[in-house]
């Protein structure tokens, strides 16, 4: 493949992501009491399996700064939705871990995205849906070998 084609994936990938924004594909809170941000999903989705990891983890799948991750850490803790937990080898170290009620938001969130998503996709047909859950399948694996190079 050319650099020329190469460009082509870009762009395509750029134009996907507006594409998405713009037909519905948005993460918008559905709670106005808590004004979660994609960020702090992102977050709660990265610990839904219980697994304490350290903020600067998070911090560098997330790809946001130090400052930002303690201000969305701050307001999960606040909102009951993580814990912070010591390490116990290395007091800099602070680890992360979702609780209940932050297991019980994303499955509320989750719940309302798929009800979103079926209105999206009612028009479509059984075949199409198929194609378009093959490529997004595609697509992850492609960017997960990407991500562990």
């Amino acid at each position: 493949m050319d650099n020329e084609e190469l460009g082509e994936i870009l762009n395509s990938i750029c134009l996907l992501h507006l594409i998405f924004k713009k037909n519905g594909f948005k993460y918008e809170n559905f709670d106005e009491n808590t004004r979660l941000t994609f960020n702090h999903y992102l977050t709660l989705k990265i610990l839904e399996n219980g697994e304490m990891l350290a903020m600067s983890e998070i911090r560098n799948l997330i790809g946001i700064n130090k400052k930002n991750m303690t201000y969305l850490t701050d307001k999960l803790v606040q909102n009951g939705s993580i814990k912070r937990v010591s390490d116990m080898n290395d007091r800099r170290v602070i680890n992360i871990v979702i609780t209940d009620k932050g297991k019980e938001y994303l499955s509320e969130w989750q719940k309302i995205k798929t009800k979103e998503i079926i209105k999206i996709f009612s028009s479509f047909d059984d075949e199409e849906l198929k194609k378009f859950y093959y490529s997004i399948e595609t697509i992850k694996n492609l960017f997960s070998k990407i991500r562990s190079k």
